[in-house]
């Protein structure tokens, strides 16, 4: 549609040259050079460019119409954002019936511009209505042969189908919803959190409403997941108890069998994850009933090992949060047995470093804790879990760190604190995310400088020369006096 749109914009470009100023088809002459050197990218910022500096200078001139329908039909194909799309089909039609004599083939352009778009968005009724109005100029204005995609176009949208020229907004949303997903891999969740709420869809639109909820519900989860991994817990659950709503009928709270409102096999996916997102956000914001009832139910739908392994974890945290250190220590065992007789290598690593932080939990005094076992878990979790990518590092240094800091271990913890410092710091040099996620970022950093800083202390009241006790009087400060020989 793209290329045609471009073939009509340059055909046009003579007979409106001498009815309107030369602005625009300068603009589109740069456009094309911009596209043979750079590419698609290049020029939708050039035009962006373009539009926002003419708009700056008052109401668009309606030769104008000629940009935004090039720049609608970029956006539907190059940037799978019809909703946007139509929006500057519409604005373009408007710019150019200001002219005090429109230009019909122009107007005739940015219509068919706005059928696709309509037709994208499922709103097939009108975008054929539009499209038949639409077509004898067109067949003017290019042939009759080369229109005949319209024609076949049209013909799907009046049978209540997308046409081959068209993306399904389900498949565009999905898209957006992918990168999404990507972003939270990146640990830029706030970034996460605005494209999924960018993906959200309408209801009530001729597109198959099952196809709908999935798409809101995904958005819902990743939003959820997100939220949860923010610390932000009640719009968290809120979030997952919304995209709950959207495939499953109220009952399953109570322990019921859960009645979907979408085929769980087809949606296995969506289903497992909405569930088990919600079980662990609800645990963390403090309500277990809530978090055990999602839990059985993504239990229910999946028995994919790397999930059966997952869920385990789960069952750990929610025994450790009733009390019953037994279970929590039994769950990550059977976890271990699972993932090592699927072949999971990188999850076994994971969950023997979960034992070894488990029984660290569990004894009375730091000085119970087997540091050694701690220590070996986690270098191997690292060289192996990490590489697998089953886990981060900076992950297993802090919770290494902090379980070590008051143990006989502590130079151990300030290596690996260090480490989870510099990689924290690394990902906040670099990352894209929005203020809300960096916030998330500053605090994990906050906590990890204060261990940092803890266990330096530590270390420092040990060496010759330091005159500090161990353990100072509540809200007694201490200073560290080294003499170096060279100053």
């Amino acid at each position: 549609m793209k290329r045609w749109l471009l073939f009509w914009a340059l055909c046009a470009l003579p007979g409106l040259a001498d009815e309107a100023p030369q602005d625009p088809f300068d603009v589109m002459e740069t456009a094309g050079a911009i596209s043979a050197a750079q590419g698609d990218d290049a020029v939708y910022v050039y035009l962006s460019e373009s539009l926002r500096r003419a708009r700056l200078l008052g109401p668009l001139p309606p030769d104008w119409g000629l940009i935004l329908g090039v720049q609608s039909d970029m956006l539907r194909n190059t940037r799978q954002n019809p909703a946007q799309a139509l929006l500057l089909a519409e604005e373009g039609l408007e710019v150019a019936a200001r002219a005090a004599e429109p230009d019909q083939q122009l107007i005739n352009m940015l219509s068919t511009t706005r059928a696709f778009a309509l037709a994208d968005l499922g709103r097939f009724e009108e975008a054929h209505a539009v499209m038949t109005m639409a077509l004898p100029m067109a067949e003017e204005m290019i042939g009759k042969e080369r229109t005949e995609y319209l024609r076949t176009s049209s013909e799907a949208w009046a049978a209540g189908q997308m046409s081959y020229m068209n993306t399904s907004a389900t498949d565009l949303a999905n898209k957006v919803l992918d990168r999404a997903e990507t972003a939270i891999d990146r640990w830029e969740y706030g970034q996460a959190v605005s494209l999924a709420a960018q993906a959200q869809m309408p209801e009530g639109t001729a597109l198959p409403q099952a196809q709908v909820r999935s798409v809101n519900a995904r958005a819902g989860q990743i939003a959820g997941h997100a939220l949860n991994l923010m610390g932000q817990n009640d719009e968290a659950v809120a979030r997952l108890l919304q995209a709950a709503a959207l495939i499953v009928e109220p009952g399953w709270e109570a322990g019921a069998a859960p009645i979907w409102k979408i085929e769980p096999v087809i949606y296995q996916s969506l289903a497992y994850s909405v569930f088990f997102w919600l079980s662990r956000a609800a645990r963390d914001q403090g309500n277990l009933d809530l978090g055990l009832a999602a839990l059985s139910v993504a239990e229910s739908v999946t028995d994919d090992p790397k999930n059966r392994v997952t869920l385990l974890f789960s069952r750990s945290g929610f025994a450790w949060s009733a009390g019953d250190k037994a279970g929590a220590l039994a769950a990550y065992q059977q976890a271990e047995q699972v993932a090592t007789s699927a072949g999971l290598d990188g999850l076994a690593a994971l969950t023997h470093f979960y034992i070894a932080r488990e029984r660290a939990d569990q004894v009375a005094t730091w000085a119970e804790v087997d540091t050694a076992a701690l220590i070996a878990a986690t270098d191997h979790a690292l060289d192996v879990a990490v590489s697998l990518n089953v886990t981060d590092a900076v992950f297993l240094n802090s919770e290494a760190s902090f379980y070590l800091a008051n143990t006989d271990a502590p130079e151990a913890a300030l290596r690996y604190a260090r480490a989870a410092l510099q990689g924290l710091n690394q990902h906040m040099a670099q990352t894209g995310d929005t203020a809300a996620g960096k916030q998330s970022y500053q605090r994990k950093s906050r906590t990890l400088i204060e261990t940092l800083l803890f266990v330096a202390h530590r270390i420092d009241t040990t060496q010759q020369g330091a005159n500090c006790p161990a353990d100072p009087d509540p809200g007694r400060g201490c200073a560290i006096i080294l003499e170096n020989p060279e100053n």
